[in-house]
C-alpha cells in the first residue's frame, strides 16, 4: 500500500484533546481544553491524556500541571505518531449554505478526511455573511471550532484548511491532468463511476457542489471551460449536505481502491 494512500485511522469516541503548543516534549492546553478535560472529564495531575496537534500528529501524555486560575494545563509527551497526509488531497468547493448547514457540512467533511474546504459565492446561494468584519471573523472562528471538535471526536490528525468565501471565478482550478475536477450536477449524463479510472490515478481531487437551486447556466459553462467533469450522484435530488457526504465517501473510496475494470463479455 503506498504511503499516505489511506488518510488516517478513525477512533470512535477517543476523547482526543487539542494541544495549543508542543515544545520540548511538553504540550500546553487552552481554556477550552481545560473546561473539557479538567472540569468535565475530571482529569488531574498524573492522569493520561490523548491529544492532536492538527498537523498530522497524535500523542499520548501525562498531565503534569494544572493552573485553575489561568484555566490551562500542561502534559508531558510520552509517545507520539506522525501520520502521512491523505493522497490524493480532497478539496471540497461548495456553495455557501444557509443556517447551520455549513457547520454540519464542516463536521462531516472532517470525519471523511477532506483536506480543504472552500465556500463559494454563487448566483443561487442564499447564505449572506455578516457585513461587519468583526462579525465575519466570529463566524470564521465558529467554523474553525466546529472543525476542531470534529477532529477531536473522530481522531482525524489533520485539520482542514477552511477558506473565506470566494466567487466561483476565483476558485483555483489547476490545469494539470492528474488534478481531477468534479462538478456534481443533477442533470449530468454520467454517474461518478465513470470517473473511477481517473480517480484511481489522481494526485489531487476538487469536488464542486452547488446550492440546492443549482448552478446557473453561465456558472456551468465556466466550469466546463476549465475542464471540470460533470457527473451526477443518482436519479434523486439531494440536499446539499447529503450530496457532500455521498460525494466525499464515494470519491475517497475510489481514490483509495485500486481500479480494476470489469472485463467485457465476448
Amino acid at each position: 500500500m503506498p504511503p499516505g494512500r489511506f488518510p488516517h485511522r478513525f477512533f470512535a469516541m477517543a476523547n482526543f484533546s487539542f494541544a495549543s503548543r508542543i515544545t520540548d516534549g511538553t504540550a500546553v492546553f487552552n481554556r477550552e481544553e481545560y473546561r473539557h478535560v479538567i472540569t468535565v472529564l475530571r482529569k488531574k495531575t498524573g492522569d493520561q491524556i490523548n491529544f492532536l496537534d492538527g498537523r498530522g500528529g497524535t500523542y499520548s501524555g501525562i498531565i503534569t500541571a494544572v493552573d485553575a486560575v489561568a484555566g490551562t494545563f500542561a502534559a508531558e509527551v510520552t509517545s507520539h505518531r506522525r501520520h502521512p497526509p491523505a493522497i490524493p488531497p480532497l478539496t471540497l468547493a461548495l456553495a455557501l449554505p444557509k443556517g447551520k448547514k455549513f457547520s454540519f457540512v464542516i463536521q462531516k467533511a472532517v470525519e471523511l478526511g477532506i483536506s480543504r474546504i472552500m465556500p463559494l459565492e454563487t448566483r443561487y446561494a442564499v447564505k449572506q455573511l455578516p457585513a461587519k468584519s468583526r462579525d465575519r471573523e466570529r463566524k470564521f472562528s465558529q467554523w474553525r471550532k466546529t472543525a476542531l471538535e470534529a477532529a477531536k471526536q473522530c481522531g482525524n490528525p489533520y485539520l482542514p484548511d477552511i477558506h473565506s468565501p470566494l466567487p466561483l471565478s476565483s476558485l483555483p482550478l489547476p490545469a494539470a491532468e492528474d488534478c481531477v475536477k468534479l462538478l456534481f450536477h443533477g442533470q449530468a449524463v454520467h454517474g461518478i463511476a465513470s470517473q473511477a479510472a481517473s480517480l484511481a490515478r489522481a494526485r489531487e481531487v476538487i469536488m464542486i457542489i452547488g446550492p440546492e437551486g443549482g448552478f446557473s447556466p453561465d456558472e456551468v459553462a465556466y466550469l466546463d471551460e476549465h475542464d471540470c467533469r460533470t457527473i451526477h450522484l443518482g436519479p434523486n435530488i439531494l440536499r446539499l449536505e447529503t450530496a457532500v457526504i455521498a460525494a466525499t465517501a464515494v470519491v475517497r473510496y475510489l481514490t483509495e481502491a485500486p481500479y480494476s475494470p470489469i472485463p467485457s463479455s465476448s
